[in-house]
């Protein structure tokens, strides 16, 4: 693959949602999932759930995983606001998340929706340790144009939405050359050029998707974020 080298700004941000779904069945029936939130477009406050009878707090802050939550309940995490209307204290919904069956870790991306922005739309991503595993790279393309690495001696190409890549890394290297393209049409365009760390223990996350536009009318392609996980290594026997 050859890329041209026009430069393109990117933002080193939260990932937008683009409205997909990582699992098609639903579950039908009670589960327990742990969950952090990925913030879509600022700050998520004053939302709450339902949980084992209680309602818990729901927060995080924007462009950044928030802390572990817990869901144990029906087949759907609902997410509402408290507001105080005629003088009552009412539950105003703004999401109705469907579970994938047999999902217990996640991370939950959630982003404004509709025309007024108070209701919200979501998507869950398995993040247990066998969709992502300790030592490997996961790439996800959530955008609308596809993508292209190389990643050390990797070639990797990323279908528009929803299509992932994972790779291992080798525990010897610390850090790999990581090429990023994009194809808007008119064919390939570097947008970044740089060196990925990698060390042994970390699970590494890298969410590709739509660009943003600046406050002077400027548009990137993509956007993409980064999200770290370490998780001590065994001893070696």
């Amino acid at each position: 693959m050859h890329f041209s080298h026009r430069s393109i700004s990117l933002r080193f941000t939260a990932v937008a949602l683009g409205g997909i779904a990582f699992f098609c069945v639903p579950s039908a029936s009670a589960q327990t999932v742990e969950f952090r939130v990925l913030s879509w477009d600022g700050p998520i406050e004053n939302l709450s759930y339902d949980s084992e009878g209680k309602s818990i707090p729901l927060s995080a802050a924007e462009n950044g995983l928030s802390l572990p939550y817990r869901f144990q309940g029906g087949a759907a995490l609902e997410l509402y606001r408290e507001e105080k209307i005629d003088e009552k204290i009412v539950r105003v919904p703004v999401a109705r998340l469907p579970l994938p069956a047999n999902l217990t870790k996640a991370i939950l991306v959630l982003a404004r929706s509709g025309d007024d922005k108070h209701s919200y739309a979501g998507m869950w991503m398995d993040d247990s340790f066998d969709a992502r595993p300790v030592n490997c790279l996961k790439f996800f393309n959530l955008s609308h144009v596809p993508v292209a690495l190389k990643i050390g001696t990797e070639d990797i190409q990323l279908a528009p939405q929803e299509s992932s890549k994972l790779l291992p890394f080798d525990l010897k290297t610390r850090s790999l050359p990581l090429k990023v393209a994009v194809n808007s049409g008119a064919g390939w365009e570097v947008v970044s050029s740089e060196r990925q760390t990698v060390r042994e223990g970390l699970r590494i996350l890298v969410l590709f998707h739509d660009g943003h536009t600046d406050s002077e009318g400027n548009r990137t392609l993509i956007d993409f974020v980064k999200l770290y996980d370490y998780v001590q290594p065994q001893p070696r026997r």
